[in-house]
């Protein structure tokens, strides 16, 4: 069905995107996300295209997160180029997508481990992040210091490294005082820490088990992957070099990516002050507004949502105004990278904040079409099996109470660039 036959909101469920399996890579699990797709839309997305006739060999995630387009390319023997502004993400999306000598894993982490027990009563607070402190208690503090050490001291080896500190990383929330399952930063009072020692041996275990998993699955000669850790727009490309996108752009209104994965940001250094990172953030309110090079044109439907909001929340206002001049940078840009002939498949859901409705896969499709693309069609799904349910308490944290509803359904907007096509981007 073409975008414009129907109101995009009462589109029927298909099934046939509707799926999900529990047969997906344990490697998909290693590390806690935010509103990860199933890896079952990248299979379907390109079981569409090679129906279509088109050849793929290189496939691109533009906003990567944590590397479920990465993964399943790999595990098809396919090419892979992505980026995210988010360097947790890329980390983990690295990581996921490696090959690892199992006995080196194993031997690596007694060492790790005998290390950590010999250093643990040796190391000092002083020169902890004070938002550090905010978390965690003093004993885990020590502990985890001790562990991050270890790990430096012992894996120089630069995959090996990176896989033990995805390993550190995903233990953070469980071992402070985060209020477990919420996408709001805040204290849980009654939490009593997991064990440091406990979570790093059990997060092990189950990734040294999705390793040796991936290691079976993948085509012995399949390409290595391309990942970026930079903000899309920012990034330069000489010519088109892909033949497929798959990428699920952040939603306006919806989480601070920046605030979620703080813990990481701070023990891993890859900030000193994680709001840094809400800056460039496409959809964040802490984005500032840049001038654009080209005066912005809004659609009357975006004139409509940001006048109502701004009687409500002006600070959103302005954020939804910045999300509306990035994503349709982000969608000319996708259509220069695209050979011709190429397609881009969007995964997107509709948001609501304050009580007006922002219908995302709407804008979506006129910017693809503004863009010079070709062929777009929007398909509902219900969601299955992704890491957040689409129920919320007023605390933040998911909840089954189906009484509380947050999404129940996002989209599917696919679109093609024509054969001859040359247009390009907006720099």
């Amino acid at each position: 069905m073409t975008w414009n036959e129907q109101n995009i909101a009462y589109l029927p469920v298909d099934k046939s995107w509707t799926g999900g399996c529990n047969k997906d890579l344990k490697m998909h699990r290693i590390h806690k996300y935010p509103a990860k797709f199933s890896p079952f839309i990248v299979e379907r997305s390109l079981q569409l295209l090679k129906k279509r006739k088109k050849e793929i060999k290189v496939v691109a995630d533009v906003f990567c997160g944590c590397g479920t387009t990465a993964l399943e390319t790999k595990r098809l023997g396919l090419g892979f180029w992505g980026c995210d502004i988010n360097p947790v993400a890329t980390l983990i999306t690295k990581v996921k997508t490696s090959t690892y000598s199992e006995d080196k894993l194993r031997e690596y982490f007694r060492e790790i481990m005998a290390l950590y027990n010999l250093d643990k009563k040796n190391c000092s607070l002083e020169c902890i992040n004070p938002r550090i402190k905010y978390w965690f208690d003093e004993k885990t503090m020590l502990e985890l210091i001790a562990l991050q050490r270890a790990i430096e001291n012992k894996v120089m080896e630069k995959k090996y490294n990176d896989f033990f500190i995805c390993c550190f990383s995903n233990i953070l929330k469980e071992t402070s005082r985060w209020l477990a399952k919420s996408i709001k930063p805040q204290i849980d009072p009654k939490k009593i820490p997991a064990s440091v020692e406990k979570q790093f041996s059990k997060q092990f275990k189950y990734m040294l088990g999705a390793s040796t998993q991936l290691v079976e699955s993948i085509p012995k000669n399949s390409p290595e992957p391309h990942i970026h850790t930079g903000n899309f727009l920012e990034i330069n490309f000489e010519r088109p070099f892909v033949d497929l996108i798959i990428t699920s752009p952040p939603y306006v209104t919806s989480y601070e990516y920046a605030d979620i994965h703080q813990l990481s940001t701070l023990w891993l250094g890859f900030s000193e002050n994680y709001r840094e990172l809400r800056e460039g953030t496409i959809g964040s309110v802490h984005k500032k507004l840049e001038a654009p090079k080209q005066p912005i044109v809004l659609a009357e439907y975006e004139k409509t949502i940001i006048t109502r909001l701004e009687k409500k929340d002006p600070r959103r206002a302005n954020s939804i105004r910045r999300y509306f001049q990035d994503m349709r940078r982000s969608i000319e840009k996708m259509y220069a990278m695209l050979k011709a002939g190429g397609a881009a498949v969007i995964i997107i859901g509709n948001t609501k904040y304050r009580g007006v409705y922002v219908n995302n896969a709407k804008c979506i499709s006129n910017y693809l079409k503004e863009s010079g693309f070709i062929q777009i069609q929007i398909r509902k799904r219900r969601i299955m099996g992704k890491t957040l349910t689409p129920y919320r308490d007023n605390i933040g944290r998911f909840s089954k109470n189906k009484r509380i509803k947050v999404y129940r359904h996002e989209f599917i907007v696919s679109a093609e660039k024509e054969i001859t096509g040359i247009r390009g981007c907006r720099s």
